[in-house]
């Protein structure tokens, strides 16, 4: 798991939503959707309990939250996915 990567939540209150890693503290990574958890205060989420998706976007391009937004939503169109 690399910072940069879409994941979706598998455990937790949270489960099925996608997300951006902003870091990792192995076993955490830290991670936001730029709605409920921002770049100011990411979610911790253990490793073991998210899921990659096999998108990733440059991380230095996501200067605040809108840009993680918009990621989001530009990486879970092209991969396919059907979350909102």
């Amino acid at each position: 798991m690399k910072a940069g990567a879409l994941v979706e939540s598998t455990a937790g209150r949270d489960r099925g939503r996608l997300y951006l890693v902003i870091g990792v503290e192995a076993p955490f990574a830290l991670v936001a959707d730029g709605k409920s958890r921002t770049l100011a205060s990411p979610k911790k989420k253990r490793l073991k309990h998210i899921a990659p998706l096999g998108a990733e976007t440059e991380l230095s391009a996501l200067e605040c939250d809108a840009h993680i937004r918009k990621a989001i939503k530009r990486l879970s169109a092209e991969g396919g996915c059907h979350h909102g």
